[in-house]
């Protein structure tokens, strides 16, 4: 379900318009969330991961600073690290806390799927007027070929 906001249309009757950010959610909700189940992964909205024993396997969804009403710039993370190597960063860096935090970079462990697919740092666009599924067809295709493997890789599950 697509949730509009209201605005004001001729005559100063209520309209509903569709905003960027109704069009990211429901691209989340209808297309991201759910090829992300099928691929084994739990969580919502902006937030993916595998439940590893020995590893955390991570993917965000991170939106650009400056997206508005028109058009929402976002990208994917994805992020790997064994447990024991995530222990010993914050025996030293205490204040990384208990586990890594979706899209933030620690160096060696993570990268952008736009890197893995296009190799260059690409943000994708959500559109106002835009479709959903329209919206979510190339991202996920990314995540689908390049930022899954590149997980399975690093913590050594799958084929």
């Amino acid at each position: 379900m697509i949730m509009m906001t209201q605005g004001v249309a001729c005559g100063g009757y209520p309209a509903l318009v569709m905003t960027a950010q109704d069009v990211f959610k429901a691209m989340l909700r209808e297309h991201i969330a759910p090829e992300m189940r099928r691929a084994g992964l739990k969580g919502s909205g902006q937030k993916y991961r595998l439940d590893l024993a020995d590893h955390f396997a991570l993917l965000g969804i991170q939106r650009a600073s400056g997206s508005d009403a028109e058009v929402i710039r976002w990208t994917a993370n994805v992020l790997a690290v064994s447990r024991a190597d995530w222990s010993a960063l914050v025996a030293k860096y205490p204040h990384h806390g208990d586990a890594p935090k979706h899209n933030y970079s620690y160096g060696n462990w993570d990268t952008r799927v736009s890197l893995l697919a296009y190799a260059t740092d690409r943000w994708w666009e959500v559109r106002s007027d835009q479709d959903p599924a329209a919206a979510s067809t190339e991202p996920l295709a990314a995540i689908r070929e390049y930022g899954l493997p590149w997980l399975l890789a690093r913590t050594q599950v799958g084929p």
